[in-house]
């Protein structure tokens, strides 16, 4: 990773293989491919949320975050 996560870090597989990881500190995520060994920056979140518990994939390939308590 380009950057270290501190708490509540989430990952999810994508339907392409690569892995979606996320974390409250920072507040952002990175996608890593395997295939290449390589992370890429995405951006932040649009909101920063505390305790985020899971990540999932939905049909249309929309990522759905679960859980959490919003950032006051």
């Amino acid at each position: 990773m380009s950057v270290e996560r501190v708490d509540e870090q989430t990952a999810v597989v994508l339907t392409d293989g690569r892995v979606l990881m996320g974390g409250r500190r920072p507040s952002s995520a990175e996608l890593f491919d395997p295939a290449t060994g390589t992370w890429t920056a995405t951006g932040a979140m649009a909101k920063s949320y505390l305790d985020l518990l899971v990540s999932v994939v939905i049909p249309d390939r929309t990522i759905l975050l679960v859980g959490g308590r919003r950032r006051s």
